[in-house]
């Protein structure tokens, strides 16, 4: 099978303005599918069909675009992906095993990581990880970067970090009006501000009512985890550990 059939199957496309997007679970995908849908016109018909917004992609979105390989390769339609830093987004997919007890449950998460219990530490989530075939588990727990970047080029990465600066660098570049700034995503985790503790080790629970900035979830064995199991992604778009604790640490 083609590798680009798996991005062609994920793709946003505006035939219009010849823009193309990719996205990756936990990594703003809500606000960025929100955005897109916005552009097209269609984000309206789609807050009306599901307060989920991927029930529209999947149900209603996916049936309907038009694209085509010949649309990836074609020079004319100018490509773009959203990502965000490993180290963050590795946080926020444990969220998604110990926090999302509905979602956790019905996929059976613990099981896929070989775990008794969801409630676990973020360094045991990491050591599970590590033991698996990634491209086997649940998409929340997969790296950002996928075996079609090999062969195909994105003309940019836009990074969440710094998402406003660099969609509006896509619009001068495209006929595109994309904007994070008119979307809202209500479905982000809420962090303690003043919590000092590590919780490297901890499970879940002893601090369920007091999440802490994410990088109060890093030592030098969790640090190091994440390098192992996501290292395509930090390589890929240059992504580094100092700029993680700048953006998302306690002083953000």
């Amino acid at each position: 099978m083609n590798s680009l059939n798996l991005l062609k199957n994920r793709a946003l496309i505006d035939h219009n303005c010849r823009v193309i997007m990719d996205w990756s679970e936990k990594a703003a995908c809500t606000m960025a599918v929100r955005m897109f849908f916005e552009h097209l016109g269609v984000l309206d018909e789609a807050q009306a069909y599901s307060s989920w917004i991927h029930n529209y992609r999947i149900e209603v979105y996916e049936k309907q675009k038009e694209i085509s390989l010949q649309h990836l390769r074609d020079n004319n339609y100018y490509k773009f992906k959203v990502v965000r830093s490993p180290y963050s987004r590795a946080v926020s997919s444990y969220f998604v095993l110990v926090k999302d007890k509905e979602y956790s449950k019905r996929h059976q998460l613990h099981r896929q990581l070989n775990l008794k219990t969801i409630d676990v530490s973020f360094q045991v989530f990491l050591e599970a990880l590590i033991k698996l075939d990634l491209s086997t588990i649940d998409t929340h727990f997969r790296p950002q970067w996928r075996v079609y970047e090999e062969e195909f080029c994105f003309n940019k990465i836009c990074h969440i970090e710094n998402i406003d600066t660099e969609i509006e660098q896509i619009n001068k570049a495209t006929r595109a009006n994309l904007s994070f700034k008119r979307v809202y995503s209500p479905h982000h985790t809420k962090l303690t501000p003043g919590t000092s503790r590590i919780v490297a080790t901890d499970p879940f629970s002893s601090y369920a009512q007091a999440i802490p900035s994410y990088d109060l979830f890093y030592n030098k064995q969790t640090k190091g985890l994440v390098e192992q199991v996501y290292q395509s992604d930090i390589t890929a778009y240059k992504y580094d550990f100092d700029q993680f604790i700048e953006f998302y640490g306690q002083s953000q």
